[in-house]
């Protein structure tokens, strides 16, 4: 499930759980409890008993002409008797607390009921409806306006909730100082599923005299409220999202890789003018037919395709006078592409290296340099690298990827403070490791040691969906800085600061049991 579906089901369960709530309120008989003063009955000679009235008769006999003196005296004739009323029921004498309600008032508990009802049958369809939106997907459905359906939804259940518990407080208190009086609660307070409900505020007197007691927003509404912001919150941001791409010459390089692929979906929905590059035209062309296919022609522009090979450096300042002789100017350029090897140093090729080293360092800073004079003299632009954790730290077997991360971090962290007083934003995008769309870590005896949990860790990679989203998010947030990782790489990177020799004892392990650590690419 991509980060989308997950913050949308993360909404939808505080509008489940409301609805629980409002389904066992409803049918709860314990709105609000109290107690009745009643007379104990006679104990009728039976000897002791705290909840009768025990008399005796002088004499051997119960007659009538016989004296008959009672103990109790004052308010121990008297025992408290529990009451609790529900919306349906009153269980002081199970009868319906429609019966004790005043004739006049029976009006205004119709109308509360029906307000609860309509509550929960909104609170049931927007259940439904964003249900539907986290199982089920359609590029071709219109799926704004059920978003939209949702939210308002939840902003009416949220009212009709507070309507319907104001006034069945204000028919209660009416029904205990005007109905029946072997009814009438002598101290009375809201009971728990009232709380589960809806849960009273506590008002001035003032307010209490001209409006009665007001009951606002209580459990579930406030799960309502909440729900409803962050459902809003982020059906706001996907917009803004789309927003802040909408007509930009976005540059795309490795548009071909798994995320390459997908920053391009993201992009080209937004409304972005790309300009994809790769290595193949083929299948550069297969890329766009595939986006053409599910995309709205009337909202997006038809991708620009450009054959480029960033190993091969001389080849690029040709490729970036092409782009923007085509559109003038280049707003965000997206550096993806990377290449990757696994070896002993000692066995990799210095050619191999450098090859590294100019599709990984110096391509992505050729056609950096080549594209930033245009953005420095428009003062607006943004440049993001999809780096890698190694750019923090360096694992055994990638010695050469390593070092070109390191290097590509370290230029781009010095480039971000030098165009920062031209309006040019750098950003950095780091996950762990990017895994592709078929490929997943092997099973095996991974808890032999410290360092194979370690890296088996570390080596979970995150799906491509979840960076192009980062990094579309990034692009409409200006972050200068993104780190993707799950809690063991994040606390690799402080152990590596603050305790290094650990850091390297742990690595030194992992070359000494020889790991073979899986493929990545």
């Amino acid at each position: 499930m991509d980060r989308a579906r997950r913050q949308r089901a993360l909404t939808l369960l505080p509008i489940c759980l409301a609805l629980a709530f409002s389904l066992i309120a409803v049918g709860s008989s314990y709105w609000c409890e109290g107690t009745r003063q009643v007379t104990k009955p006679l104990c009728q000679d039976q000897p002791g008993g705290p909840h009768c009235i025990h008399f005796r008769s002088d004499g051997g006999d119960n007659g009538s002409q016989a004296v008959q003196y009672i103990w109790e005296m004052g308010a121990d004739k008297f025992i408290q008797c529990r009451v609790h009323v529900g919306l349906w029921q009153s269980c002081e004498k199970c009868r319906s607390f429609q019966s004790v309600i005043p004739a006049e008032e029976q009006g205004v508990f119709w109308l509360s009921v029906g307000a609860e009802v309509l509550d929960i049958l909104l609170i049931l369809t927007s259940a439904i409806l964003l249900g539907s939106r986290v199982t089920y997907h359609s590029a071709g459905f219109n799926w704004v306006k059920v978003d939209a359906s949702v939210a308002i939804l939840m902003v009416l259940a949220g009212l009709l909730g507070m309507v319907a518990h104001m006034m069945y407080t204000t028919i209660f208190q009416i029904t205990v100082n005007l109905g029946p009086e072997d009814w009438k609660p002598q101290t009375w307070d809201y009971g728990w599923s009232y709380w589960v409900s809806a849960k009273p505020a506590r008002v001035p007197c003032f307010l209490q005299n001209k409006m009665g007691v007001m009951a606002v927003l209580m459990l579930p509404l406030l799960l309502l409220g909440i729900s409803g912001l962050l459902f809003i919150y982020q059906e706001v941001s996907r917009l803004w999202s789309k927003s802040a791409v909408q007509n930009k010459v976005v540059v795309i390089t490795d548009a071909l890789s798994g995320l390459g692929k997908e920053c391009a979906r993201v992009f080209h929905t937004g409304g972005a003018r790309l300009v994809l590059c790769g290595k193949n035209w083929e299948r550069l062309e297969s890329l766009y037919d595939a986006l053409i296919s599910v995309a709205d022609p009337s909202k997006t522009f038809t991708p620009k395709l450009v054959v480029l090979d960033l190993s091969d450096i001389s080849c690029v300042p040709d490729v970036a006078k092409e782009v923007l002789d085509c559109y003038g100017c280049v707003d965000i350029l997206i550096n993806n592409a990377s290449m990757k090897v696994k070896g002993p140093a000692h066995k990799i090729s210095l050619e191999l290296d450098k090859k590294i080293m100019d599709a990984n360092y110096f391509g992505p800073i050729t056609l950096t340099k080549a594209l930033l004079p245009n953005m420095i003299s428009r003062r607006a632009g943004q440049i993001v690298l999809v780096n890698n954790i190694q750019g923090r730290f360096g694992i055994p077997f990638r010695t050469a990827y390593a070092a070109s991360k390191h290097a590509a971090l370290g230029f781009f962290d010095c480039l971000r403070a030098e165009v920062e007083e031209y309006d040019v934003v750098v950003s950095t995008v780091s996950p762990t490791f990017i895994c592709s769309y078929h490929v997943h870590p092997g099973q095996g005896n991974w808890e032999a040691s410290i360092w194979k949990f370690f890296f088996r860790k570390l080596t979970y990679g995150v799906h491509p969906v979840e960076v192009a989203e980062e990094v579309m998010r990034t692009v409409r947030r200006k972050k200068q800085e993104v780190f993707m990782a799950n809690p063991i790489p994040k606390a690799a990177v402080y152990i590596r600061t603050f305790f290094p020799e650990l850091f390297f004892a742990v690595v030194a392990c992992g070359v000494k049991e020889k790991l073979s650590v899986p493929e990545e690419g």
